[in-house]
């Protein structure tokens, strides 16, 4: 499953501000990525030289 950065700030700002995503080897929780502007969380997670509008979420957990 892959979910786009904005769809994760809109699903913390909702409700489950504990859920964690991982990308490569980071792993955030959704309250971390509710406090940054949508530009900053790309740039968080974005890796390597991957264009940070291409960033996708690998995984999600409970």
């Amino acid at each position: 499953m892959s979910l786009s950065v904005p769809y994760i700030l809109a699903a913390a700002a909702q409700s489950e501000p504990t859920r964690r995503v991982s990308v490569a080897d980071r792993s955030v929780s959704c309250a971390e990525l509710n406090s940054l502007t949508e530009r900053a969380a790309y740039e968080l997670l974005a890796s390597g030289d991957r264009p940070a509008h291409g960033v996708q979420f690998s995984s999600l957990s409970a």
